[in-house]
């Protein structure tokens, strides 16, 4: 599909993340094989080892119930000097994490497919029950703000209407403190976790500034095929950055900064 090229970004969050099934070979290791972590440290040089403790707990008529004894299991996580990009790998999950200075998607998806297929050659017994890719984008336009602009009004000169417009009540703008709305959508080979509005950073005190949250949770679930990670991430990439421009206009363009379409 075509999509945009930006010199620009509000992207305060982007997480790729991979969910195992348990119990699996991670469980029991006391150690990384050494190319793993070769793969990790190349970006995010700062290990730091942790361990957690897991147990089993049933519920049932006469109460709650232990049904296995605690287990000690390791946790990895890989950091880089500015804090910005962190890569954690557990026996639950692999997932990568970049906040606040955006790679860009062909080095976090580039990263974390290459750290993915080195785990399934180390645990060829690893199955993957969710993948997905989220985009966080806290924006603040208080720059692009004049006093006089009503809230409504002014958000919806960057973000399409519908998405605006739960802000048009029979109240005092100045009284709101929050208005958020999300959606959530099946479609054949991903479901989107989509939600927007006005956060609030400084929520529970009334609304003060000119912000607007667009989150995009791609996901699947279910037993993915591990061989064809990286044309899922894809997809999913793909997904997010249609819903992302069918979300804002020219003028919210014009601030981001087109560079080029892409394909």
């Amino acid at each position: 599909m075509e999509y945009m090229n930006y010199e620009k970004d509000f992207l305060s969050n982007v997480i790729v993340r991979a969910d195992f099934l348990s119990p699996n070979a991670l469980a029991g290791q006391t150690e990384l094989p050494e190319a793993i972590i070769k793969l990790c440290k190349d970006k995010c040089p700062t290990p730091v080892v942790s361990e957690i403790q897991n147990q089993e707990i049933a519920f049932n008529p006469v109460g709650i119930s232990i049904t296995q004894a605690p287990t000690i299991m390791k946790e990895w996580h890989f950091v880089n000097s500015e804090k910005t990009l962190q890569i954690t790998i557990t026996p639950n999950c692999l997932l990568v994490q970049n906040a606040n200075s955006y790679l860009g998607y062909d080095v976090i998806g580039d990263l974390f497919v290459k750290i993915f297929n080195e785990l399934i050659k180390e645990f060829p017994e690893l199955q993957v029950i969710r993948l997905g890719l989220r985009y966080v984008n806290n924006i603040n336009l208080n720059a692009q703000s004049e006093n006089n602009d009503s809230l409504v009004d002014f958000l919806s000169k960057y973000f399409e209407t519908d998405l605006v417009k739960g802000l048009s009540v029979s109240v005092d703008e100045k009284q709101i403190t929050r208005q958020l709305s999300n959606i959530e959508i099946k479609y054949e080979d991903c479901s989107l976790i989509f939600r927007w509005g006005v956060f609030n950073s400084n929520y529970p005190t009334p609304i003060k500034n000119k912000e607007f949250l667009l989150d995009y949770d791609v996901y699947a679930t279910g037993a993915l095929d591990v061989t064809s990670i990286e044309e899922t991430l894809n997809t999913f990439h793909d997904k997010a950055s249609e819903w992302f421009e069918k979300s804002i206009t020219e003028e919210f363009r014009n601030i981001l900064g087109v560079i080029s379409d892409a394909e």
